[in-house]
This record gives C-alpha cells, sequence and structure tokens, in this order.
C-alpha cells in the first residue's frame, strides 16, 4: 500500500467511527512522508476543532507547523536548481519530482489554512490579523498550485483525447483565466505525472480550494469587500465544482469533501436562507450523497448524522431524532459527535415541545461542551420553567451571566440579555412564560418551518393559551409565525394586526 493508498485508508478509518485507530495508523507513519504527516495533523487539528480544548488547540497548530516544515525542508533552492540541471535524470524521475513538489505545495497550503481557522477560534482581534495574514499566504499557494495542477491534468486529458473526432475544448474558471500559465507547460509529456496520479492532486488542492472559495462566499458584503481588497476571491459556484472533484477522486481528503459538501446543503443552505423559505432546498443533493457513501460507511456516525439534519429538514422529526441516536450510539468513543448529536436530539424535542427529554440533552450540553455554556443553559434553564421546575429554572439563570466568555457573540449577548430580565424580575417564571420563551427560540432559530402540520397546530394550540396581557405581544408574533408556516395566511395578518393594535 503506498502513501496516498494508506493516507485514504485512514481517514476512512477514521469516518468509520475509528478515531483512536486512525490516529494511531497516521502516528506510526507520519514521519515516512509529508502526506502522512498531513493526515496525522489533520486528525488533531479536527479533534482540537471539535473540543474546542485550549492545550489541544496548541498542540494541533504545532503539528501542522511541524508538517509545513517538514514539507519545506530541502525545497528546491538556488543550489538544488543549479544541481538538478546538471544531474540527468530519467523522465519518470522528472515526473515523480514534479508529483512530490506539488503534493508539498497542496499541503503547505491546507496546513495554513488550518492553522488560520485555529487563530480565528479564539475571536482575538490580534488573531483575526494574524489569521487573516497566514490566508493571505495559503490563498497565494492555493491559487499558484490549482492552475499548475489543472493545466497539467487538462494537458493530459488532452493527450488521452487527441486520436477521439473532434479537438478537445479547454475549460477555463474564474482563476485560469486571471492568472498567467506557469512555466511547467513546456515540460514534455513524459515528464509529467500520470493521468491518475493528476487526478489525485486534483483532488488534493481541490478541497482546500473549494473550501476556501466556498467560505469567502458566504462572507457578508461588507467584509467580502475588505477580504475582495485583500486579493482573495469568493465564488460560490466554483467552490462547490471543486469540492465535488475532490470528493471523488482518490486523494484522502475526497470523503471529507463529500462530507463538506452535506454541511453546506444541509446546515449552511436552511441557516443562511440560501433558498429562501425553502428549508428543503439541499435535500435532494444531500440525500445523492448518503445515498452514494451508504456502503462506504454504513455505521458512521458523522454520515448518520447528516441523514438526521436531512431527515429534520423535510419535517421528519420523529424519524430523525431515530437517526440521530442511531449518531450517538455509533459515537460511544467520540466525545465530540455525541455532543452534536446531543444538540440535534435537544432541538428535535425541543420542535415537539417534549420539554424534559430535550432538557436532559441540553444539561449535558451546558456541563459536558466547551462552546457556549450559557447558551446551553438557558436552553436548560427554559425546559425546566415549561415542566413548572420554577425554582431550578430560577437558579440556572442566575448562573447564566457568570457562564459568558465572548462578549461580542450574538447568542451570547441575547441569551444574558433575557436571563437578567429573568434576574431582575426577582422570581421565577411561571410555566406560561418559560413555554413562550422556549417557543421564541423555535422562531428565531428559524426552526418553525421544519415542523410537521401536526407539531404546528400543537404549538399553535400553545400558543393560544397565553392571557397574560404582557406576553400577548410576543404570543402573537409567534402565533403570526405558525399560521405562515401553516400557509394559513389570511389568519396570519389577522394576528398581524391584533399585534400592531397591542404593541
Amino acid at each position: 500500500m503506498d502513501d496516498p493508498q494508506m493516507a485514504l485508508y485512514g481517514i476512512k478509518v477514521m469516518l468509520n467511527n475509528g478515531f483512536k485507530e486512525s490516529e494511531d495508523l497516521f502516528n506510526e507513519y507520519k514521519n515516512r512522508s509529508p502526506l502522512m504527516s498531513a493526515g496525522a495533523s489533520f486528525v488533531q487539528f479536527l479533534h482540537a476543532l471539535m473540543t474546542f480544548e485550549e492545550d489541544q488547540l496548541q498542540e494541533a497548530a504545532a503539528a501542522l507547523k511541524q508538517t509545513e516544515r517538514q514539507c519545506t525542508h530541502n525545497q528546491d533552492g538556488l543550489l538544488k536548481a543549479f544541481t538538478n540541471r546538471l544531474m540527468q535524470r530519467t523522465v519518470h524521475e522528472s515526473a515523480v519530482l514534479l508529483e512530490n513538489r506539488l503534493q508539498k505545495q497542496v499541503i503547505i497550503a491546507d496546513c495554513q489554512l488550518y492553522q488560520a481557522v485555529l487563530t480565528f477560534v479564539n475571536q482575538e482581534l490580534s488573531g483575526y490579523v494574524r489569521g487573516g495574514w497566514i490566508l493571505r499566504r495559503a490563498w497565494k499557494i492555493y491559487e499558484k498550485t490549482y492552475i499548475e495542477i489543472k493545466n497539467l491534468h487538462d494537458r493530459r486529458v488532452f493527450a488521452s483525447k487527441r486520436g477521439q473526432s473532434g479537438a478537445f475544448e479547454h475549460k477555463q474558471d474564474s482563476l485560469t483565466r486571471t492568472v498567467s500559465a506557469p512555466a511547467l507547460m513546456h515540460l514534455d509529456l513524459d515528464e509529467v505525472p500520470s493521468q491518475e496520479v493528476l487526478g489525485r492532486l486534483m483532488g488534493a488542492i481541490s478541497f482546500g480550494y473549494g473550501i476556501f472559495q466556498l467560505c469567502i462566499s458566504l462572507m457578508p458584503p461588507n467584509v467580502l469587500r475588505l477580504i475582495q481588497y485583500l486579493g482573495f476571491e469568493g465564488d460560490r459556484d466554483l467552490g462547490l465544482r471543486s469540492l465535488v472533484v475532490a470528493s471523488k477522486s482518490t486523494d484522502m481528503k475526497a470523503p471529507l469533501a463529500s462530507l463538506a459538501l452535506l454541511w453546506y446543503h444541509t446546515v449552511v443552505r436552511p441557516f443562511f436562507s440560501l433558498d429562501g423559505g425553502n428549508v428543503e432546498g439541499g435535500v435532494m443533493e444531500a440525500l445523492s450523497i448518503l445515498h452514494e457513501k451508504k456502503e462506504m460507511y454504513p455505521n458512521s456516525a458523522l454520515f448518520l448524522f447528516f441523514h438526521g439534519r436531512v431527515l429534520r429538514l423535510q419535517c421528519k422529526v420523529v424519524k430523525s431524532l431515530v437517526a440521530y441516536n442511531k449518531a450517538l450510539t455509533a459515537a460511544k468513543d467520540q466525545r465530540e459527535i455525541q455532543l452534536i448529536c446531543l444538540y440535534e436530539i435537544g432541538w428535535c424535542n425541543l420542535l415537539q415541545l417534549k420539554w424534559s427529554e430535550a432538557k436532559v440533552a441540553f444539561v449535558r450540553l451546558k456541563e459536558e461542551s466547551r462552546w457556549s455554556r450559557c447558551y446551553y443553559a438557558y436552553l436548560a434553564a427554559v425546559c425546566l420553567g415549561a415542566l413548572g421546575q420554577s425554582e431550578e429554572s430560577y437558579q440556572v439563570f442566575c448562573s447564566i451571566p457568570g457562564l459568558v466568555k465572548r462578549k461580542n457573540n450574538q447568542i451570547e449577548i441575547f441569551v444574558a440579555k433575557r436571563a437578567e430580565r429573568v434576574i431582575a424580575g426577582e422570581l421565577p417564571l411561571s410555566e406560561d412564560e418559560a413555554v413562550l420563551l422556549g417557543l421564541e427560540l423555535l422562531f428565531l432559530w428559524n426552526a418553525l418551518s421544519t415542523c410537521s402540520q401536526d407539531e404546528l397546530h400543537i404549538i399553535e394550540t400553545e400558543l393560544s393559551k397565553q392571557t397574560q396581557e404582557r406576553l400577548m405581544p410576543l404570543a402573537q408574533l409567534l402565533q403570526g409565525a405558525v399560521y405562515t408556516c401553516l400557509r394559513a395566511y389570511s389568519k396570519a395578518i389577522q394576528v398581524n394586526n391584533s399585534f400592531r393594535c397591542v404593541s
């Protein structure tokens, strides 16, 4: 088994719930080649990103820097280039040297991209500046390497089609139109790596390049203008096409590209309302990917998780819960994946107004998660209040201000203000008030559109029970949203008019 095959095998093991086995494999062979070192540092990076533990983040950053140093060591300098000119190499040796150089360039760009992500995690101004500088360096390498590999790949494809009727059309994308062709085009075809190798390298560069393009394209317009001023591009369609290319390659990041596409279609598209009010906009694409990967990853916790996301977007909340619980069981040795499953389980129960089951999930998240504990505390407090456990609910509300860590985080700002209002009242919430706060969350997180018709009717019934005058404006706002989801537009307009009169 050569290094590319072993690296791909290691990633497949990881995605089939073998995080420890994958980590052991990469660590055993990480000094054998830059590719295996890249695999080891990526597994460490992914683990750190899921735990948010400071020591894990630092170790991952150190591992990425070590991989980068391994790639830059013995890179071609002036003396090396002069030596290569004097040495007589076979065409096969020249092709292997070119393959290794391009592979190292891809790994260096990936390492810098991951380092930038780790820098942004700290959410400090100095970190943003440093991260932006690292991103710019990564982009420059992606830009240069992408065009080199694409042109070489197109040459190979053209050579294989030359005997067929008709001329081969060389297609360009937004990058190849703006970046000049590299000097590699003067090489004899025998000195160019094989089509199989170039296909793998095309997949390797397309993963990071596609993620880069996709993420930049999702930035707010004011941030996007600044990014474009710094020399970055954000072409969403090109980013998606690049990820598709990566997912169909034999590179070790092919399975990760599939997960990135699932993340885009099931999380990004509904969260950013890229399809308007249609939360099922990316369902067909996601189902196609899941069907294609089902045989290879039958019990993968991550693929089961995304299956649950698809079911939830289809308003099949009960079936979605089944999928999430399967993913939770499959991830029994992977605490971080368990936590993201618990989050979705909590929300699915919240959609069904099953406060007790939702409380169990959010309490565990509050205790075990290192991401925004005040947010999970707020969710737990609301569930406790809706269950009539007002004293326990009030105590949790009182703990929320002390759990706020990031003053610039909009979620934490929101829950802190809500908690302060409860604390200022110096009295526990009533059960009706807590239920209303829970339903408010469904509205704010655009979750009502993923409820079934029966679930929406249950929520509407709960809202109609609200009689306290000071709660009526919020109750009527939520009623209008529910009627809109039910497509009872005349009732929604009627409630909206009543809401205006009250407010």
